[in-house]
């Protein structure tokens, strides 16, 4: 994951970074879970929700890499919220 982090980045915009869904923020990530599927889907079952839910607490580490995606538009704002910074980049979190 370190060097990851170190990976060059040739616009110097760092418009990624990876967080780390800690155990105790996982509930805010299933609601999240379920609040997207049900956005995207209205008709959505509670069977369906229930396993949008689920995902959240499947493996035992959740570590994402998050990316603003098309044209560079500085850098992505710091993680809040139900994650925390899994590596530090050139950028403060």
């Amino acid at each position: 994951m370190g060097a990851a982090a170190a990976a060059p980045d040739h616009g110097e915009l760092i418009p990624w970074r990876f967080v780390i869904i800690p155990d105790d923020a996982r509930s805010s990530l299933a609601d999240a879970f379920a609040a997207s599927l049900r956005e995207r889907d209205a008709q959505a079952t509670e069977e369906q929700l229930t396993q949008a839910r689920d995902k959240a607490f499947r493996s035992p580490l959740l570590l994402l890499a998050v990316a603003t995606m098309g044209e560079p538009a500085g850098d992505i704002p710091p993680p809040s919220g139900c994650c925390r910074p899994a590596a530090r980049s050139r950028t403060s979190c």
